[in-house]
């Protein structure tokens, strides 16, 4: 016997069903009269349906035999991605310097001036080189600190890597987070060379106020020099194919966000937004710490409607494919096995997040076998949304795996994705079906 799966979605649109599945994350689209057929043969366990039909719905998910538990198969999902060792993902400060002096970052007191020794690099190439046998791919994220005063050091770990990498058969792909003040034309070029696809930039807003929270040593201003290097970015890419995707952060709270539309407006009016993603992002902190301007999650999920709206307005001109959804098994370094954070100290983490803060470190990678997993690690790792009876009952799920980040869910503080894609789903499904529609009608 059959039953229609728990994690059916069906939208009308136009003249026609569109049916979405949250375990399968198939996309379908139903005449209507075959989806009041659909309805109509479900109380019956789909007895008297057209074979054929049964066979396509039951492909997508769409229909699935009687005894079979789909929360268990998404139980079954998620451990198989975060105990995965199919990929080996690094997120590397080679320094924990930096040019800029943000109060976000500087108040935090752990924050201290170091750059990654031989002893340290040696020790990642190892890492990396003693998994190249059993990944299929590498992914690595240049962080800091600022990641580009010491480019030295990312271009002699890229060679090691991509030398392993070649060798064994294994994808490598690597982003880099940076503030954006040496991107310069001279820095691009070396960055594409080194294979880097994606580069996060982050603007705290207008002029007037990015100044005043993201500036240099003795509070010279940054935000001139930033707009300098991405109108040079816009140069560079039109003669190069494979030019990295590069995204503009705003961190966006009370004090700043009425600049926010202005910030667009001058990004448009240069022709940045041609090639720039934008989005905006609230500052958060694993230990809570109370920064009186910033938004609730509530407000902020508002805030970046608002933010789309305003884009739509000034007709902005960098246009992604429309986002789908991802199933989730795992949201980032704190519940994957096989991903690690690593200082310029060599000390490693489970959290971007906690980097700098050697009372969270699990180990450091000049002796891999010391790593400590303390019980926080296996609490991270097996830490489970489908006991909990809000999310075991939810039809998003699988998507959205608990709503986020697992130490802000674990703490009931943080749940960024839960209220997103409830808000959100039939928007995406449909704007990709829409996406689909025109490209089969080209």
């Amino acid at each position: 016997m059959k039953k229609a799966s728990r994690y059916n979605h069906f939208i009308m649109h136009n003249n026609s069903v569109i049916a979405y599945n949250a375990r399968t994350n198939a996309l379908a689209e139903l005449e209507k009269e075959i989806y009041e057929s659909f309805k109509k043969c479900s109380s019956n366990h789909f007895k008297g349906m057209d074979t054929s039909l049964l066979d396509s719905l039951e492909y997508g998910g769409f229909i699935v035999d009687e005894d079979i538990n789909e929360l268990d198969i998404v139980k079954h999902n998620m451990y198989l991605s975060r105990f995965s060792t199919q990929q080996l993902g690094l997120t590397i400060a080679p320094t924990s310097n930096c040019n800029f002096r943000c109060p976000y970052c500087y108040e935090k007191d752990v924050l201290r001036s170091s750059k990654m020794n031989d002893e340290t690099a040696n020790g990642i190439v190892n890492l990396v080189r003693n998994n190249a046998n059993t990944i299929n791919m590498l992914g690595v994220t240049w962080y800091g600190g600022e990641p580009l005063l010491e480019v030295n050091r990312i271009e002699n770990l890229t060679k090691a890597f991509k030398e392993i990498c070649n060798k064994n058969n294994v994808k490598y792909q690597a982003n880099i987070v940076t503030n954006g003040y040496l991107l310069d034309k001279k820095m691009i070029l070396r960055l594409i060379d080194l294979d880097i696809t994606s580069i996060q930039i982050t603007l705290d807003g207008t002029k007037e106020y990015h100044d005043q929270t993201r500036y240099l040593i003795g509070k010279k201003p940054t935000f001139d020099t930033i707009i300098k290097n991405l109108l040079s970015c816009n140069d560079i890419r039109k003669e190069i194919n494979d030019f990295p995707k590069i995204t503009i952060r705003m961190n966006i709270n009370r004090a700043n966000y009425e600049g926010c539309e202005k910030l667009l407006i001058l990004l448009h009016k240069n022709k940045i937004d041609e090639f720039i993603d934008f989005y905006p992002a609230i500052v958060t902190d694993p230990d809570d710490i109370d920064f009186k301007e910033v938004y609730t999650v509530e407000e902020f999920e508002k805030i970046k409607k608002e933010v789309e709206l305003k884009k739509n307005k000034i007709e902005w001109r960098f246009q992604n494919t429309p986002q789908y959804p991802d199933l989730k098994g795992n949201w980032c370094v704190c519940d994957m096995y096989n991903s690690f954070v690593i200082d310029s100290d060599g000390e490693i983490y489970k959290c971007w997040e906690l980097m700098g803060n050697k009372n969270n470190s699990i180990g450091n990678i000049s002796d891999h076998k010391s790593i400590n997993y303390n019980s926080d690690y296996y609490k991270n790792l097996l830490e489970d949304p489908t006991i909990n009876d809000t999310c075991s009952n939810c039809d998003i799920l699988p998507i959205c795996n608990g709503g986020g980040c697992t130490i802000y869910r674990k703490n009931h503080k943080y749940k960024p994705t839960c209220k997103f894609y409830k808000d959100t789903l039939i928007k995406q499904v449909i704007d990709t079906f829409d996406n689909l529609q025109d490209n089969i009608d080209r």
